[in-house]
């Protein structure tokens, strides 16, 4: 495996998935931000079941694809910055 120069074509890659790593991780902190704020005006009774509930279903889940698109990206952002391993997805 050979470790990137800093040649402008990696520079510009490696700019590309900092930027894609910082839209992921501010995605999930909205995303886990709306899931605490539904979740408690669920248990303070502002919302009712069953749209309550599926509130709270729908929050938890966009926090998890979040979560999951976020780790994809650090992990792809990691390969290349450490390892030189160019992501598929450019």
């Amino acid at each position: 495996m050979m470790m990137p120069g800093r040649d402008s074509q990696y520079v510009q890659l490696e700019t590309l998935w900092r930027d894609r790593l910082s839209s992921a991780e501010e995605r999930l902190a909205r995303a886990v931000a709306d899931s605490k704020r539904v979740l408690s005006d669920f248990q303070e009774g502002v919302m009712i079941p069953p749209d309550g509930s599926l509130a709270v279903r729908n929050v938890h889940l966009e926090e998890s694809r979040a979560r999951q698109e976020y780790m994809r990206v650090l992990r792809a952002f990691t390969d290349l910055t450490l390892y030189g391993v160019t992501p598929e997805e450019q």
